[in-house]
C-alpha cells in the first residue's frame, strides 16, 4: 500500500497574494522613478523577501538610481502591501475546495517562504488550518536555504514522518506556481520519497513538472495521483 502525502505552496496556490505583492513592488519603486519592478517580482516570485532584496540591489536600474535607499523603499513596499491586504487577500477557491475534500487523516503539508505564524493565521481564516499536518516556513531552515533550495520540503517531509509515528512516505506530490518553487520541490528527489512528483499550478510556462493544472477541484486525491503517474 502506498503511503502518500501532498505538499502545497502558499502564495499563488492557496492565496492569490502574488498579485498584491507584485503591485506593492511596482508602486514602491515607481515612486523613486524605477518602473517595471512588478514584473521583476513576478519573474522571481517564490524567493523569500530577503533574497529578493539582495537580487534587486544588483539590478542596474537600482544601482544607478540616486534616490534608492534600501530601508526606505522596502519599508514603503511593506506598507503598501499591508494596505492592499486590508482589502482582503483573495483566496483560490478551487484549491480550497480540493483541500476541503481531502479525506480525514490524509497528510498534507504547507511549504512556504512566509513566516509560519502568518501562514497559520491565513489558513485558519479560510477554515482549513486543521487539515494541515505540517506547516513550515522560512524560520524552519537556515538563512539562505529557503526556496529554491529543497530544505523546506525536506523539513516538511521529516516533520510529517515524525508526526505519523515514523511513517515513511513512498509517494508524494508538491503543488507549486513558480519555477523557483518547482526547482525547490525537485530537489527532494528519490532519496527522500521513491515516487515524487511536481504539479504546476496556473502557469503553463513552468518547466520540469509532471503535470500542470489550473483547477485542483476537478480532482480527488486519488485522481491527482493517477494523473501524475500517467504523465510521469
Amino acid at each position: 500500500m502506498n503511503k502518500q502525502l501532498i505538499c502545497f505552496d502558499f502564495d499563488g496556490v492557496i492565496f492569490g497574494s502574488e498579485r498584491l505583492k507584485a503591485q506593492s513592488w511596482e508602486e514602491a519603486f515607481s515612486r523613486i522613478g524605477i518602473p517595471g519592478m512588478g514584473e521583476f517580482y513576478r519573474e522571481n516570485m517564490g524567493l523569500p523577501g530577503d533574497e529578493l532584496i539582495k537580487l534587486v540591489e544588483r539590478d542596474a536600474r537600482v544601482l544607478e538610481n540616486p534616490n534608492y535607499n534600501s530601508t526606505n523603499v522596502h519599508q514603503r513596499r511593506r506598507e503598501i502591501y499591508k494596505k492592499l491586504q486590508s482589502g482582503g487577500v483573495p483566496y483560490i477557491e478551487s484549491t480550497l475546495e480540493f483541500i476541503r475534500k481531502i479525506p480525514e487523516g490524509f497528510p498534507i503539508c504547507l511549504v512556504s517562504t512566509n513566516e509560519v505564524e502568518h501562514s497559520r493565521k491565513m489558513l485558519e481564516r479560510v477554515g482549513v488550518l486543521e487539515k494541515f499536518l505540517v506547516v513550515v516556513g522560512k524560520e524552519d531552515v537556515p538563512l539562505g536555504k529557503s526556496k529554491p533550495h529543497p530544505d523546506l520540503y525536506i523539513k516538511a517531509i521529516e516533520k510529517a514522518e515524525e508526526l505519523t509515528d515514523g511513517n515513511i512516505f513512498n509517494e508524494g506530490i508538491a503543488v507549486e506556481d513558480s519555477q523557483i518553487g518547482v526547482n525547490s520541490a525537485l530537489g527532494v528527489g528519490a532519496c527522500h520519497i521513491d515516487y515524487w512528483s511536481v504539479v504546476g499550478f496556473g502557469n503553463n510556462q513552468l518547466k520540469r513538472t509532471n503535470l500542470i493544472v489550473d483547477d485542483l477541484s476537478k480532482y480527488s486525491v486519488e485522481e491527482l495521483f493517477e494523473a501524475v503517474r500517467g504523465k510521469g
